[in-house]
Parts: C-alpha cells; sequence; structure tokens
C-alpha cells in the first residue's frame, strides 16, 4: 500500500479530494509476451470503443490500484500480439513528440496496420495505409498478399495488375504464392487482355477475381472512422433530399400531366359537342331547304308551270317561299300584229284598200281576209267579208287581240 509524506495512504488521500476531469488519466496495464505496458486509458477508450469493449475497458472508469514494481498480483490485460508490433502501435498511439509527423519505418507502420486492423483503431489503421500507400519497389506478389490480408484493395488490384502487364510470365514460385488457381486465372486474364483492350484491365480483374474484391468491400464499413461516418451520414442525408426533391418533382410532373390531360379531355368534349351541335343545325337547315324546294316544286305543278322557268310570286301569297322565289322576269314583247283594218262605228264599210292614220288599229287587208277581232264589248259583228268577233273582257289578255 502506498503512503504519502504526510503518512496518509494512497486511498485516504483519494477519498479527500476531487479529480480534474481532463488531466487526471485512468491507467491500464496489457501483458504482451509476458512483458507488461501501462499507458493512459484515455486514448485506448476514444480511438476504438470495439477494443474497449472487448477488453471490458469501458465497464470501469477508475483508475487500477497503484502497485509496486515487485507486487505479482498485477490486473494485466493480455493481449495476443507479438511485443515487437505491440511497441511499435504505440509508437504512433503515444508520440513522444509534439510536433512533426510520426517517424517509422515500413516494418513499423506494418505493424501499425496490422494491430489497427485487428483491433478496429481505424484512424491509425487509415493513417498506415497512406503511409504504406506508394510502398515503392515492392513485389507485386507482396502487394497482392498485404492487399488480401488486411483489406486494402487499392493494393490487390495493383499487384494484380503487375502481374498481367509485366513481360515475364508467372513463375513457379508465384503460382506457389498467390495459389494454383489464382496463377491459372491470371494467366488466362493476361492472354485475353492483350489479345482484345476494349474492355478494360481493372474490369477484367475485378471479373475474375470477385470473390476477393467482394470480400474487402464488405470488411470497409467497419475500417470506416469517425470522419468517413460523417461523410457518410452527410452523403446518405443529401442522397435523401436529392430522393425527396426528385420525388416531389416527379409527383409535380404527374400532377401537371394529369391536369393537362384532364383540361384537353374537357377541351375535345366540349370541341365534339360543338361540333355536334353545328352538325345537328347544319342538318336541320338541310332538311328545312328540303322541305322548301318540296313546297316550291309542289306549287309549281299547281299553278301548272314549267319548273325550269322561274315566275315571280308575290310575297304576300306565300311567306314561307319567300326566300325560294326568284326575282321577276319581265314577259317576252308581244308579237307584231297581222295586217287588218276595221272601223268601229254604226255602219261597217267594204273597201280593198284604206289608210287611216290617226287610227292605232287602221291598216290594209285583202277583201277576202276574214279575221276574228276582239272588241271591247265582247259581240262579233262584219263589214265587207271581214267578221270581227270580241269574247268578253274578263277572259282576254292586254294582248289578245294580236294574236
Amino acid at each position: 500500500m502506498t503512503t504519502t509524506s504526510t503518512g496518509m495512504t494512497q486511498s485516504e488521500l483519494s477519498s479527500q479530494c476531487a479529480f480534474d476531469e481532463d488531466y487526471y488519466w485512468d491507467f491500464v496495464t496489457f501483458s504482451v509476451e509476458d512483458l507488461l505496458f501501462r499507458v493512459p486509458k484515455y486514448r485506448i477508450m476514444s480511438d476504438s470503443e470495439t477494443f474497449a469493449r472487448e477488453y471490458g475497458l469501458d465497464q470501469d472508469n477508475t483508475s487500477e490500484q497503484e502497485y509496486s514494481s515487485d507486487d505479482p498480483l498485477l490486473n494485466a490485460i493480455k493481449l495476443d500480439a507479438s511485443v515487437v508490433d505491440f511497441r511499435a502501435f504505440l509508437k504512433a498511439l503515444y508520440p513522444k513528440f509534439v510536433q512533426g509527423e510520426l517517424s517509422l519505418s515500413t516494418d513499423e507502420w506494418l505493424s501499425v496496420l496490422k494491430l489497427s486492423s485487428k483491433w478496429f483503431f481505424n484512424g491509425f489503421r487509415k493513417m498506415a495505409i497512406e503511409k504504406l500507400a506508394p510502398l515503392a519497389g515492392t513485389d507485386p506478389m507482396e502487394k497482392v498478399r498485404l492487399g488480401k490480408e488486411y483489406s486494402v484493395e487499392a493494393w490487390l488490384l495493383s499487384g494484380y495488375r503487375e502481374l498481367v502487364e509485366r513481360d515475364a510470365v508467372i513463375s513457379v514460385e508465384d503460382a506457389r504464392k498467390v495459389g494454383l488457381e489464382n496463377a491459372i486465372e491470371l494467366f488466362g486474364v493476361r492472354e485475353e487482355w492483350r489479345a482484345n483492350k476494349a474492355i478494360t484491365l481493372e474490369t477484367r480483374l475485378k471479373s475474375a477475381f470477385f470473390s476477393h474484391f467482394e470480400t474487402i468491400t464488405a470488411a470497409q464499413p467497419s475500417y470506416m472512422t469517425a470522419e468517413d461516418k460523417e461523410e457518410e451520414a452527410r452523403k446518405k442525408e443529401q442522397a435523401e433530399k436529392e430522393a425527396k426533391a426528385a420525388k416531389q418533382l416527379k409527383e409535380k410532373e404527374a400532377k401537371d400531366a394529369a391536369e393537362r390531360e384532364e383540361r384537353e379531355a374537357k377541351e375535345a368534349a366540349e370541341r365534339q359537342e360543338r361540333e355536334a351541335r353545328e352538325a345537328a343545325e347544319r342538318e336541320a337547315k338541310s332538311r328545312r331547304l328540303e322541305e322548301i324546294s318540296k313546297e316550291v316544286v309542289e306549287l309549281s305543278t299547281e299553278l301548272k308551270l314549267d319548273p325550269a322557268v322561274t315566275v315571280p310570286i308575290g310575297a304576300a301569297a306565300n311567306p314561307y317561299i319567300q326566300k325560294a322565289v326568284a326575282p321577276p322576269v319581265s314577259s317576252p314583247a308581244p308579237p307584231a300584229p297581222k295586217p287588218y283594218r276595221f272601223s268601229l262605228g254604226s255602219a261597217a264599210q267594204s273597201s280593198t284598200s284604206s289608210t287611216n292614220t290617226g287610227n292605232l288599229f287602221s291598216t290594209s287587208m285583202p277583201a277576202t281576209t276574214s279575221t276574228a277581232v276582239p272588241s271591247p264589248s265582247g259581240v262579233g259583228f262584219s263589214f265587207g267579208k271581214t267578221k270581227v268577233t270580241t269574247p268578253p273582257a274578263a277572259s282576254r289578255g292586254p294582248f289578245s287581240a294580236f294574236k
């Protein structure tokens, strides 16, 4: 038990003091290959919830008791790792330098990648991949191995690409490293791509080794950092907004289309109704004209007139055929009067020829001619050998005397 300079035990002193929220750190002890490591707990808790939950660090927020170096009852957490890998991992987790970048060797970064991938310290995993990204001079077989082991798609694709593009064929040693089936598949991709480069090499490789790349893709969500999750949430939110906007736009377009169709259907119905009404009116007018034509023909028959001759009929005679009656046509001029001479008076005179310039009906006629001439009284008379007969006034026309 640890005592202070005042003779108080550590537990007695702790019961009288408060703890600072930021700078009173809990410690945790790890045992790796029987070697103890004691570090602040806060960094492990903040960088990997999975690791803290797996080893119970999230259940006890109190610091472990102070032990002397010779105390055999240490509550150390035993980890399955090598001392070399764990020491390199702690270099990245608890750097000794405040400023500047971490200066680790390639092997140390590989150790960081190994343990951060195993314990889901995703921020340090991402950092290790970025530091190891060039892998300058790395053998393509090593890229394939590391890419498959640590689920790094870029390394796996790069290794396969180099094996296909290089001039040297895959050796027996390379075939043992990648596996016989994978070596045969690579040889087939190599021959197909060199014969026809219309399809990209990346597409051919991802198709040929679909299961390898599918495994890596499925593991990526577990390796997302806090920033990656925030970015993923932002993209998801943006996608939801775009989907919602697209849905609203689609609904609006559908509504507008429905309204437009309804409006066009209404206009078409009104147009059809109007056309039907106009057609009915035209049909009614046509039937009425036919009826009028029949009436005109019947009237012409009653009047014993030639239907081909237009005869003026007064408007008052038949109001139904006012529009069908043609304008009046003048009657033809009367024929020239035949040559004869007569004198109306108390006595008739006979002569072979006579001249009377003061009488409209004075003319010359042979004595042997006998002509019936109408007289105003409707009676007959004769002079010499000429006999004149006048019909009643009611039955003669204005030019009947000249017929």
